[in-house]
């Protein structure tokens, strides 16, 4: 258990007063996170070890294993393409117990593509196999990878089995760049499945508390009066972030476990708002809120807003105006814009203004990464093609001490279309 003290203080005129402890929780888990990788050998600091070649009786020759800038690790994969020839690797993956109906299966990568023929049949990708104890196989369902050139990305799919659904015992999981030129790389591939028990201890001090998953968004949110034990179910893989307020409204966090999805570090001249690396804004609950705490600036010293933004999709296509962000309740927007710039043309000329009266402009993307210049929606005109990085001057709108960040999602209740905004790495910058 977490200690909570109380100091009583001798003041001017031998006043007396009671400083409390600020908000505090102990987090527990069982089983501890987080779980072991399911893929073996996923960085590939092995080579092919624990890994099966396509076509069989491959010599290995297409693949490499040098690092690329960008890479996790000391290696990666490398598949060199064939237009006639499909190339890949697949490891089996075994699951102890079955995986059952309303589980998931979580698979993280990052993948990079280069020199590819956008105009190929089949430009790689990923493929569960999964077996079934019913003795019957099926494909599931996964992220696909965008056809054009990418540097490193990572790519997710959360997988949930229906109740109608046979449990799956094992899976094949299939790396493939099929009859195409350039090259297809991959690193850090991860798969988890199953669920965690977590207690949370909350002490006398928290008056709310909200839990938000890296993966999944937010878990729970609850007022409470007194101190007290929480216990929820998590996925066991990601991180879970516990936002806990006191009585003036102030904010504490808790990450958990430590160092995964995480956001960025502090230092001097960083911020970082929130612990975790990503956050979710769905239509339904919409508003994300930070404070932060800032001394005078130093001469020729500005305070900047930093944070990438999408909408989550399976695919690149399509933008809205949907991301309000507000600075102790103003509302920023193009004098603030440092990046990525007011406005700026398409591959196809279309001209996006960023800035509306609800807020930035989103694109819909599975990630965050520059989009290649032979996608109609990637902005030309920009030279990293990159919509979802933004920069923000919010040097006028803060003040020395406490200072409030909001982000909005924007879009109209609507029965049929729920986009869920994603804020990642929210942070403030002086420099």
């Amino acid at each position: 258990m977490t200690l909570r003290f109380k100091y009583t203080l001798l003041l001017a005129f031998g006043t007396l007063a009671t400083v409390l402890a600020a908000p505090d929780v102990t987090i527990t888990c069982e089983p501890s996170l987080p779980k072991a990788n399911l893929v073996v050998n996923g960085n590939f600091d092995e080579g092919l070890k624990s890994w099966n070649l396509l076509p069989k009786g491959s010599d290995g020759s297409q693949f490499a294993f040098d690092k690329i800038d960008g890479c996790v690790g000391e290696k990666c994969l490398t598949i060199t393409g064939d237009p006639d020839q499909k190339r890949g690797a697949f490891q089996r993956i075994t699951f102890t117990p079955s995986v059952k109906p309303g589980e998931t299966i979580f698979l993280r990568m990052l993948t990079r593509k280069a020199a590819c023929d956008i105009d190929a049949k089949n430009p790689g990708g990923i493929a569960l196999h999964a077996f079934c104890e019913n003795k019957t196989a099926r494909y599931l369902p996964v992220f696909r990878l965008t056809q054009e050139d990418h540097d490193w990305t990572f790519r997710e799919s959360i997988i949930k089995l229906l109740e109608t659904d046979a449990p799956i015992s094992a899976l094949n999981l299939y790396l493939c760049y099929y009859d195409n030129e350039g090259t297809l790389s991959f690193d850090d591939i991860q798969l988890y499945t199953g669920t965690a028990k977590a207690t949370l201890e909350l002490n006398e001090e928290v008056r709310k508390v909200e839990v938000l998953h890296s993966v999944h968004g937010k878990l729970l949110k609850e007022k409470i009066t007194k101190a007290c034990r929480k216990e929820l179910i998590i996925p066991a893989y990601g991180s879970i972030c516990v936002v806990m307020e006191d009585a003036s409204g102030k904010r504490f966090y808790r990450h958990y476990p430590e160092g995964i999805d995480a956001n960025v570090l502090a230092s001097d001249n960083t911020i970082p708002l929130g612990t975790i690396s990503r956050n979710f804004l769905p239509h339904d609950d919409i508003t994300l809120k930070y404070d932060f705490n800032t001394n005078p600036l130093s001469e020729g010293k500005k305070t900047f807003l930093c944070f990438k933004s999408r909408i989550d999709n399976s695919i690149i296509g399509g933008h809205t105006h949907i991301c309000m962000v507000k600075v102790n309740g103003t509302q920023l927007g193009d004098k603030e814009m440092v990046l990525p710039c007011r406005e700026f043309t398409s591959s196809r000329g279309t001209l996006y203004k960023v800035t509306g009266n609800s807020g930035y402009l989103v694109f819909y993307a599975p990630a965050c990464a520059p989009i290649d210049v032979e996608n109609n929606y990637c902005p030309a005109s920009l030279d990293s093609h990159d919509p979802f990085t933004f920069k923000l001057d919010i040097t006028s709108h803060v003040k020395a001490g406490t200072n409030s960040i909001e982000f909005t999602n924007t879009c109209r209740s609507n029965p049929k279309y729920h986009p869920v905004l994603i804020i990642e790495q929210p942070r403030i910058i002086i420099e």
